[in-house]
């Protein structure tokens, strides 16, 4: 964890962010693609800032990544972009202005209340119909991410068998071993085979924890 990311984001020039992390990296000057679990959003730039900045820069930007839809938003990178979208953050979230903002608001929302006589179901039509275009990138997204956690699942429970298995083997193999050689009287043939097959069983519970690792959901 970083607790001074305005430090460090400086340092990059294109960052993956969404919501408010997004903001953060606007503001000191680093590109931004907006991006979340759920999926690609898009660079930030002149053209969009006003559509981005109505959507919170958030989820409902989102939609299913490729890899072609990923290079061809890192191709649009444009550091003079960047600046621009820099300066108006700052002019138009920076914290005296979103104070004041706020203030402006919650003013203009208490005069219109007086003046607009309640209406519950109207505004549960109009929150109706945000969760309606947030559903289907949602149950998209929400279908591909679900499909590859169980994939890698699968792939885990695949491996331990594999470790298991080839562990059993082994074992199985080096008692073959010491039985022949203590049928021999080849007590050295013992002592030796034992720490190999211990070193072997190791070697092989290092190689599954580095696979699953990469397999890690």
């Amino acid at each position: 964890m970083v607790h001074n990311p305005e430090n460090v984001l400086c340092e990059y020039d294109l960052v993956f962010a969404i919501g408010r992390s997004a903001l953060e990296a606007m503001a000191v000057g680093a590109g931004v693609i907006i991006w979340g679990v759920e999926g690609l959003g898009g660079f930030v730039n002149q053209n969009n800032f006003k559509h981005y900045q109505e959507c919170n820069f958030g989820r409902r930007l989102l939609r299913q990544v490729s890899v072609s839809s990923l290079v061809t938003e890192i191709q649009r990178y444009n550091p003079i972009e960047a600046r621009w979208v820099q300066d108006k953050v700052r002019a138009e979230h920076g914290q005296g202005n979103l104070v004041e903002r706020h203030l402006a608001l919650y003013a203009r929302v208490i005069n219109e209340s007086k003046l607009v006589e309640y209406d519950p179901l109207s505004e549960l039509r109009i929150a109706s119909k945000y969760l309606e275009e947030c559903i289907p990138v949602h149950s998209e997204n929400s279908y591909h991410f679900g499909l590859e956690i169980s994939k890698r699942r699968h792939r885990r429970r695949l491996l331990d068998v594999v470790w298991i298995t080839l562990s059993a083997l082994i074992v199985g193999y080096m008692m073959r071993v010491d039985m022949v050689a203590l049928n021999s009287n080849a007590y050295g043939l013992i002592i030796s085979s034992v720490p190999i097959c211990i070193l072997t069983v190791f070697l092989l519970f290092q190689l599954r924890m580095q696979l699953k690792g990469k397999l890690s959901i």
